[in-house]
């Protein structure tokens, strides 16, 4: 006679430890704990803000996690911390960013946070007259430093603009 149960309970056991270790990560820290990390990843992303409406860009590249991912709409991902400084120089080489960025989701689990949120850009060319506008939505994952300091590890970003047709871009 088969035993119909044993898949069922396999089932509820990896479910049961996918629990226990999800409760585990907020476990380790204390409620004061959590809100001290939610509070410096928020400010963290002020200064992320700032730094780009400066054109700090090695302030801003600072903020960066060495193995970071960037996934920017309709392109590949950039992956490491260098590449991700040398394209968002790309674009500070032909415009200043006005940025306004607003979080609205911040949660912590151990040594990983992340930070989710909306934001608008003004991009003014700096070769023409012309400015671009854009706005969003973004996902930081946030790793934190051995130092206690929490870096970018992979974001992601969408823009509520829809892609320019080909007679508006000139091809």
């Amino acid at each position: 006679m088969k035993r119909r149960g044993h898949p069922l309970c396999l089932v509820a056991l990896t479910l049961i430890m996918c629990l226990a270790l999800s409760c585990a990560g907020e476990a380790g820290k204390t409620a004061e704990q959590i809100a001290a990390d939610k509070e410096a990843i928020a400010t963290f992303i002020d200064h992320y803000e700032k730094t780009l409406k400066a054109g700090d860009i090695d302030g801003w590249s600072a903020l960066w996690d060495d193995d970071a991912k960037r996934m920017e709409p309709f392109t590949a991902p950039v992956v490491g911390k260098e590449a991700i400084k040398n394209s968002m120089q790309s674009l500070l080489d032909m415009s200043t960013i006005d940025l306004k960025i607003n979080n609205e989701e911040i949660a912590v689990i151990e040594n990983w946070g992340y930070i989710s949120g909306t934001f608008t850009y003004t991009a003014i060319l700096k070769m023409t007259p012309d400015t671009v506008n854009v706005s969003g939505s973004y996902l930081s994952i946030m790793k934190m430093q051995e130092d206690g300091n929490w870096k970018v590890f992979r974001e992601c970003y969408n823009s509520d603009n829809p892609p320019r047709k080909p007679e508006e871009t000139g091809e």
